[in-house]
């Protein structure tokens, strides 16, 4: 029976652990990009792809919005290793309030409250140990950004 439960626990901490985790590494620009409208999408607000480039081993990739109350959205990513063989690193997205809190909630912190969270002007959050992601208010602007690579 001890044995029974045992298993059952570490399968069910194995399934909340995995339900955690979301990929913050990439092998390749294209799979940067769809992250990237994968976290637009999930505000549903008028936000477009607009324009990416490389420089300096950053990438950056902008999103304009179609309605002038809101403004456009930017994202960082650290640009590693050899020609042809390029790893893309979430480093920081930076956009307002309304569209990234829905990406916050979906993919870093489920039990995020739209109206507390943004009074406490922060949450850290980790993820598998491998990443602490911050959301943050940075004068009128948000930022959702991977902690190891704010330096």
């Amino acid at each position: 029976m001890k044995k029974s439960i045992l298993i059952f626990v570490l399968l069910l901490s194995n399934f909340l652990f995995s339900q955690d985790s979301i990929q913050l590494t990439f092998k390749s620009k294209e799979e940067a990009i769809k992250f990237t409208k994968d976290i637009i999408t999930s505000s549903e607000n008028a936000i477009i792809y607009d324009k990416d480039t490389i420089f300096d081993q950053r990438f950056l990739i902008k999103y304009t919005s179609t309605v002038t109350s809101l403004k456009g959205v930017l994202f960082e990513f650290k640009v590693t290793g050899d020609f042809g063989k390029e790893i893309y690193v979430f480093k920081v997205v930076v956009g307002t309030y309304e569209v990234l809190f829905p990406a916050w909630k979906k993919y870093f912190n489920p039990n995020a409250n739209f109206e507390s969270t943004k009074s406490q002007n922060y949450q850290v959050r980790s993820l598998n140990f491998d990443h602490d992601i911050l959301f943050q208010k940075d004068v009128d602007v948000w930022k959702i950004g991977n902690l190891k690579l704010s330096k």
